[in-house]
């Protein structure tokens, strides 16, 4: 008794670190991958609870019946997959990928969660997972653990192929060490379970559950205080010091480019339009940024400088490469402005540097930032020739 007295100690303790996540988290970004942060968490917090309360009764603990441990399992049951699931959604988010997005996608990977549904009100007639016996004692049925562990494996496996491969293909970079933490978060748990599948008097699959978590939360809040909040990009802070990373571990094997820009004529858009309008002309930046670096299929790190200026640090082979990543911005950028309607024209003057060019940040910095002056004087003389053209034309 004592020792199952203990065992429900540490499975509250557990909640209490869980519960204390949630309140702490709840509403501190509205970053899309936050909220699906405090969704997973949520649904974690319910499988705890009724697992904790399932083994209280079965223990002898809580003075409750058998038709109260059945509830107490399926509930279970249904918010393991739940449990995983969201947290599948929240890794997805994290590791850049359109789950989310694609409603048909979203759809299909919600599959498994709905049939784990329907399997858990199925058992309350078939009994093929869980039920009392003749006797009242609870018993297992013979498709109980391939319900119970079979839909998390897989969301799990999947997580864990995206975060093994991004480990890999960033094993060079600073950014390689965030996606073996994504690897083992899940992992830590799922080998807690079987451990305790194994050796049932040891508490350990939901203390193991508040521990990631909690390191987890960690790494969230860091994210936070590391995006700008306009443009979901990297903030300068969190930049430079993935730069200094980058910089202090460079591989010649490996070449990289700091590239510096910022808006063409960008003060004339908040004059005439509004600052409003001027922020949603950074976010339409910041978008073009992101997809242009995506489809290079590169390695790339993107921040918001500050104002209208913005930084990446890129993987390219040679000059020829950034010139084709230049190249993909200003076209992804002129399609986005044209989608939007918007009733002027966004550009961008953009100096780059490679790493080994310079012996210091500073200095790399320094000539990225001296080209970007000299591509901008050549912009703004081209744009005042083409005004000086059209009134001009108005005037004839």
């Amino acid at each position: 008794m004592v020792a199952d007295v203990l065992y429900l100690e540490v499975n509250v303790a557990a909640l209490i670190v869980m519960i204390v996540v949630l309140i702490k988290s709840a509403g501190f970004s509205r970053m899309a991958s936050q909220k699906n942060f405090v969704v997973a968490l949520s649904t974690q917090i319910g499988f705890a609870l009724t697992g904790s309360l399932f083994e209280a009764v079965k223990r002898g603990i809580l003075p409750f019946n058998g038709p109260v441990m059945l509830l107490l399992k399926t509930l279970n049951l249904m918010l393991t997959s739940a449990v995983v699931y969201f947290w599948f959604l929240y890794f997805e988010q994290l590791q850049g990928t359109t789950v989310q997005k694609n409603r048909k996608t979203l759809i299909f990977t919600s599959s498994l969660l709905w049939i784990e549904l329907y399997i858990g009100i199925a058992n309350i007639f078939d009994h093929s997972l869980f039920f009392i016996d003749e006797s009242g004692a609870f018993t297992y049925g013979p498709w109980f653990y391939v319900a119970q562990y079979l839909p998390p494996l897989i969301y799990i496996y999947f997580t864990c192929s995206r975060a093994l491969k991004n480990a890999y293909n960033m094993r060079h970079s600073p950014e390689g060490r965030i996606y073996l933490f994504y690897l083992a978060f899940p992992i830590v748990p799922l080998v807690s379970g079987f451990l305790e599948y194994h050796f049932p008097e040891y508490p350990l699959i939901y203390i193991s559950l508040a521990l990631a978590t909690l390191i987890m939360y960690v790494n969230s809040m860091d994210a936070v205080v590391s995006v700008d909040p306009l443009t979901q990009l990297f903030n300068r802070r969190q930049f430079m010091r993935m730069m200094s990373l980058w910089f202090s571990t460079r591989n010649e094997a490996v070449p990289m480019y700091f590239m510096m820009m910022d808006v063409d004529r960008f003060k004339m858009v908040n004059d005439v339009y509004g600052h409003t309008e001027g922020d949603m002309a950074l976010v339409r930046v910041a978008e073009a940024l992101r997809t242009a670096c995506n489809k290079q299929r590169k390695k790339s790190v993107i921040s918001r400088y500050g104002g209208d200026e913005f930084m990446i640090l890129a993987e390219a082979a040679g000059e020829d490469e950034i010139k084709k990543l230049i190249t993909q911005i200003d076209r992804t950028l002129k399609e986005l402005n044209d989608e939007s309607g918007a009733p002027y024209k966004l550009g961008l003057s953009i100096g780059y540097a490679r790493l080994d060019e310079a012996k210091s940040i500073k200095a790399v910095i320094d000539l990225a930032d001296k080209r970007l002056y000299e591509i901008k004087e050549v912009h703004h003389r081209i744009i005042d020739e083409a005004q000086a053209g059209e009134t001009a034309k108005k005037d004839s």
